[in-house]
């Protein structure tokens, strides 16, 4: 009997480590990430929820903040925006995120994020 139990708990506690390590390599942290070294009082932000949506504000000036469905790739974050064809890429780089400029769709000129800005 003691010996079923204690099956049990391995099991139990195999899984529960297994799904742990899965959530922490599967992409970004669930937090807001900031471009701080923009110059723009309101600073362009990255934030990420449970679900596996994204919200990303690129600017003060834009009354657009993009929504969608994000997914990784080897370290490439991969940010779907609802009713935007394009689809904005990110690195993950351990505890930041590097915009991709060149692999995404084009900002909106009054948008100051360069390529290589990191999200902090």
């Amino acid at each position: 009997m003691k010996k079923s139990y204690f099956s049990l708990f391995l099991l139990t506690a195999s899984l529960l480590l297994t799904g742990c390590a899965a959530d922490k390599s599967a992409g970004p942290e669930l937090r807001t990430y900031a471009y701080t070294a923009s110059e723009e009082p309101v600073k362009p932000t990255l934030q990420f929820q449970e679900d596996g949506q994204f919200q990303f504000s690129y600017s003060v000036l834009s009354s657009q903040i993009l929504c969608g469905a994000y997914e990784v790739q080897d370290d490439s974050l991969l940010l779907k925006a609802e009713g935007d064809s394009g689809i904005y890429v990110f690195r993950l780089n351990g505890e930041f995120l590097t915009f991709d400029a060149k692999a995404s769709p084009k900002l909106p000129g009054f948008a100051s994020i360069p390529d290589g800005a990191v999200f902090r």
